[in-house]
């Protein structure tokens, strides 16, 4: 991603930002890029998907064995 890439598709830039800030945590708690409905998708629409979606906190649960805590988003 670059000022172009930016530029181009951002037509709010302000969930722009947050949704790439929100999957580059992603990456901090151990989330790959993945084709699911998730923010960590990397063709998800950044100007709208703006949060962990159900996916991305099962995955969380999964990696943290989390067990019999269930956080929703």
């Amino acid at each position: 991603m670059d000022s172009r890439t930016i530029n181009r598709d951002a037509a709010n830039f302000s969930n722009f930002v947050k949704s790439v800030l929100v999957h580059e945590y992603g990456h901090i708690f151990c989330l790959d890029h993945t084709v699911q409905t998730s923010i960590m998708n990397d063709s998800r629409d950044r100007n709208t998907m703006t949060t962990p979606q159900q996916f991305d906190i099962d995955e969380v649960n999964s990696v943290y064995n989390l067990g019999g805590i269930n956080y929703e988003a």
